[in-house]
């Protein structure tokens, strides 16, 4: 059962915040800007292949970090590090 709020500032685990309106105003935004530029870039065919491609390298890395070491070679994690430089450089073209 979750612990109510009171509880977890009882425990410490949790303090109160003064509540920042403009902050908070400022972050939505970032998010809202973060949101409409992911939706850019995924619409964009020139994209969908990369998506892949970061999609099957990030199960990759996932089983390499939890699961089985050494399922990825040398020449693998150079390739995606190469990759995913590429891959800045055409989010950087874009923005």
């Amino acid at each position: 059962m979750p612990m109510k709020l009171s509880e977890l500032e009882k425990r410490r685990l949790i303090k109160k915040h003064p509540i920042d309106t403009k902050k908070t105003e400022d972050a939505i935004a970032l998010a809202n800007r973060d949101i409409s530029t992911a939706i850019d870039l995924l619409q964009t065919k020139d994209f969908e292949k990369d998506n892949i491609m970061f999609d099957r390298m990030r199960r990759k890395r996932h089983a390499l970090v939890y699961d089985v070491a050494g399922s990825m070679s040398q020449t693998e994690a150079h390739n995606a590090v190469m990759r995913a430089k590429e891959f800045v450089e055409k989010i950087k073209k874009l923005v």
